[in-house]
Protein backbone atom coordinates (compact mmCIF):
# COMPACT_ATOMS: atom_id res chain seq x y z
CA UNK A 1 0.00 0.00 0.00
CA UNK A 2 1.03 3.96 -0.85
CA UNK A 3 1.02 6.14 2.29
CA UNK A 4 -1.39 8.91 2.02
CA UNK A 5 -1.70 11.80 3.88
CA UNK A 6 -4.54 11.56 6.92
CA UNK A 7 -6.38 15.09 6.73
CA UNK A 8 -7.59 14.47 10.16
CA UNK A 9 -4.26 13.80 11.04
CA UNK A 10 -2.60 16.68 9.37
CA UNK A 11 -5.45 19.17 10.87
CA UNK A 12 -4.56 17.74 13.94
CA UNK A 13 -0.41 18.17 13.64
CA UNK A 14 -1.14 21.68 12.42
CA UNK A 15 -2.93 22.66 15.60
CA UNK A 16 0.25 20.96 17.64
CA UNK A 17 2.30 23.03 16.11
CA UNK A 18 0.22 26.07 16.36
CA UNK A 19 -0.28 25.45 20.15
CA UNK A 20 3.78 25.54 20.50
CA UNK A 21 4.28 27.78 18.31
CA UNK A 22 6.36 26.05 15.92
CA UNK A 23 6.17 26.64 12.18
CA UNK A 24 4.84 23.57 10.40
CA UNK A 25 6.67 22.68 7.54
CA UNK A 26 5.67 20.13 4.48
CA UNK A 27 8.12 17.70 5.60
CA UNK A 28 5.96 17.33 8.97
CA UNK A 29 2.98 16.22 6.91
CA UNK A 30 4.83 13.00 6.86
CA UNK A 31 3.89 12.19 10.42
CA UNK A 32 0.45 12.33 9.46
CA UNK A 33 0.81 9.80 6.81
CA UNK A 34 -1.33 6.39 6.82
CA UNK A 35 -2.91 3.55 4.40
CA UNK A 36 -5.61 2.00 4.05
CA UNK A 37 -5.27 -0.62 6.79
CA UNK A 38 -3.18 1.00 9.21
CA UNK A 39 -5.49 2.92 12.29
CA UNK A 40 -2.98 5.72 13.60
CA UNK A 41 -2.05 5.27 17.34
CA UNK A 42 -2.43 9.02 19.40
CA UNK A 43 0.66 10.28 20.80
CA UNK A 44 -0.06 12.49 23.88
CA UNK A 45 3.52 13.05 24.35
CA UNK A 46 4.74 13.80 20.65
CA UNK A 47 4.25 14.59 17.40
CA UNK A 48 5.30 11.20 15.95
CA UNK A 49 1.37 8.95 15.81
CA UNK A 50 1.80 5.36 15.76
CA UNK A 51 1.01 2.82 13.28
CA UNK A 52 -1.57 -0.13 14.33
CA UNK A 53 -1.53 -2.25 10.84
CA UNK A 54 -3.95 -5.50 10.51
CA UNK A 55 -2.59 -7.73 7.98
CA UNK A 56 -5.09 -9.47 5.91
CA UNK A 57 -3.34 -12.90 7.33
CA UNK A 58 -4.88 -11.69 10.36
CA UNK A 59 -1.37 -10.50 12.44
CA UNK A 60 -0.91 -7.46 13.71
CA UNK A 61 2.09 -4.54 13.06
CA UNK A 62 2.58 -2.58 15.49
CA UNK A 63 4.90 0.79 14.74
CA UNK A 64 5.65 3.37 17.64
CA UNK A 65 8.04 6.40 17.82
CA UNK A 66 11.49 5.90 19.33
CA UNK A 67 11.39 8.17 22.45
CA UNK A 68 10.56 6.14 25.71
CA UNK A 69 8.49 8.57 27.27
CA UNK A 70 6.61 8.76 23.74
CA UNK A 71 6.59 5.15 23.01
CA UNK A 72 5.92 3.32 26.84
CA UNK A 73 2.63 4.95 27.32
CA UNK A 74 1.42 4.48 23.72
CA UNK A 75 1.88 0.93 24.21
CA UNK A 76 0.50 0.57 28.01
CA UNK A 77 -2.83 2.85 26.80
CA UNK A 78 -3.03 2.35 23.94
CA UNK A 79 -1.63 -1.14 22.11
CA UNK A 80 -1.67 -3.88 24.92
CA UNK A 81 -5.58 -3.59 26.00
CA UNK A 82 -6.22 -4.25 21.68
CA UNK A 83 -3.57 -7.26 21.75
CA UNK A 84 -5.16 -8.20 25.04
CA UNK A 85 -8.74 -7.82 23.70
CA UNK A 86 -8.00 -10.23 20.69
CA UNK A 87 -6.63 -12.72 22.48
CA UNK A 88 -3.12 -11.84 21.38
CA UNK A 89 -0.08 -11.21 23.71
CA UNK A 90 -0.11 -13.26 26.93
CA UNK A 91 1.80 -12.66 30.00
CA UNK A 92 4.79 -14.36 30.36
CA UNK A 93 7.38 -15.00 33.39
CA UNK A 94 10.82 -15.81 32.87
CA UNK A 95 13.37 -16.39 35.50
CA UNK A 96 17.49 -17.04 34.95
CA UNK A 97 19.63 -19.06 37.08
CA UNK A 98 23.41 -18.86 37.00
CA UNK A 99 25.42 -21.89 37.42
CA UNK A 100 29.04 -22.73 38.05
CA UNK A 101 31.13 -25.76 38.33
CA UNK A 102 29.28 -27.91 35.73
CA UNK A 103 29.75 -27.88 31.95
CA UNK A 104 26.79 -27.62 29.72
CA UNK A 105 26.64 -31.10 28.20
CA UNK A 106 26.10 -32.46 32.05
CA UNK A 107 24.02 -29.90 32.97
CA UNK A 108 22.41 -30.77 30.05
CA UNK A 109 22.23 -34.48 30.87
CA UNK A 110 20.76 -33.53 34.06
CA UNK A 111 17.95 -31.56 33.38
CA UNK A 112 17.04 -34.19 31.19
CA UNK A 113 13.33 -33.90 29.94
CA UNK A 114 13.33 -30.02 31.98
CA UNK A 115 15.00 -29.32 28.23
CA UNK A 116 11.92 -29.94 25.86
CA UNK A 117 11.58 -27.20 23.83
CA UNK A 118 7.57 -27.92 23.15
CA UNK A 119 6.85 -27.32 26.80
CA UNK A 120 5.70 -25.17 29.18
CA UNK A 121 7.40 -23.68 31.33
CA UNK A 122 10.42 -23.67 28.38
CA UNK A 123 13.54 -24.81 30.44
CA UNK A 124 16.71 -23.76 28.38
CA UNK A 125 20.61 -23.34 29.17
CA UNK A 126 22.45 -19.99 27.48
CA UNK A 127 26.65 -20.22 28.27
CA UNK A 128 28.10 -17.00 29.06
CA UNK A 129 30.98 -15.29 29.67
CA UNK A 130 30.86 -15.44 33.24
CA UNK A 131 28.11 -18.42 33.58
CA UNK A 132 26.05 -20.99 32.28
CA UNK A 133 22.88 -19.49 32.75
CA UNK A 134 19.39 -21.39 32.72
CA UNK A 135 16.40 -19.69 31.93
CA UNK A 136 12.64 -20.83 32.88
CA UNK A 137 10.25 -19.17 30.76
CA UNK A 138 6.39 -19.75 30.49
CA UNK A 139 3.04 -18.30 29.95
CA UNK A 140 0.11 -19.38 31.77
CA UNK A 141 -1.69 -22.34 31.21
CA UNK A 142 -5.69 -23.03 31.94
CA UNK A 143 -6.24 -21.58 35.52
CA UNK A 144 -2.22 -21.96 36.04
CA UNK A 145 -0.52 -18.47 35.60
CA UNK A 146 3.08 -17.84 34.10
CA UNK A 147 4.79 -17.37 37.25
CA UNK A 148 3.43 -20.46 39.47
CA UNK A 149 4.85 -22.66 36.42
CA UNK A 150 8.10 -20.83 36.58
CA UNK A 151 8.27 -21.38 40.00
CA UNK A 152 7.30 -25.08 39.84
CA UNK A 153 9.98 -26.15 36.96
CA UNK A 154 12.64 -23.59 39.38
CA UNK A 155 12.08 -25.83 42.18
CA UNK A 156 12.65 -29.31 39.97
CA UNK A 157 16.03 -27.44 38.74
CA UNK A 158 17.46 -26.86 41.88
CA UNK A 159 16.37 -30.65 42.57
CA UNK A 160 18.26 -31.77 40.28
CA UNK A 161 21.63 -29.48 40.00
CA UNK A 162 20.53 -26.98 43.02
CA UNK A 163 24.79 -27.05 44.16
CA UNK A 164 25.77 -25.62 40.74
CA UNK A 165 23.09 -22.59 40.77
CA UNK A 166 25.11 -19.16 42.34
CA UNK A 167 22.82 -16.23 41.31
CA UNK A 168 18.88 -15.60 40.12
CA UNK A 169 18.55 -13.09 37.40
CA UNK A 170 21.50 -11.21 35.93
CA UNK A 171 24.01 -10.73 38.69
CA UNK A 172 27.33 -10.42 38.31
CA UNK A 173 29.99 -12.42 39.94
CA UNK A 174 31.47 -9.29 41.47
CA UNK A 175 27.56 -8.24 42.65
CA UNK A 176 27.11 -11.99 44.09
CA UNK A 177 30.48 -11.79 45.91
CA UNK A 178 29.77 -8.30 47.27
CA UNK A 179 26.14 -9.37 48.84
CA UNK A 180 28.07 -12.84 50.56
CA UNK A 181 30.68 -9.97 51.72
CA UNK A 182 27.98 -7.71 53.18
CA UNK A 183 25.97 -10.54 54.60
CA UNK A 184 28.55 -11.52 57.15
CA UNK A 185 29.84 -8.22 57.94
CA UNK A 186 33.11 -8.79 55.38
CA UNK A 187 35.20 -6.47 53.85
CA UNK A 188 37.95 -7.48 51.25
CA UNK A 189 40.86 -5.59 49.71
CA UNK A 190 43.34 -6.47 46.87
CA UNK A 191 46.94 -5.31 45.94
CA UNK A 192 48.15 -5.49 42.69
CA UNK A 193 52.04 -4.91 42.20
CA UNK A 194 53.84 -5.14 39.42
CA UNK A 195 51.54 -8.01 37.74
Amino acid sequence: ETPAVDLQLATWLRDLFDRRGLPFSATNLKQAWTTTSTTPIPNARGSAPGWWVDRPDGCVIVALPGPPREMRPMWTEWVLPRLVSRGLGRRTATLTLRTTGIGESLLAERLGSLLDRDANPTVATYARADALDIRISAVPAGETDAATLVAAAEAEVLRRIGEHVWARGNITWPAAIEAALAARGWHIATVEIGT
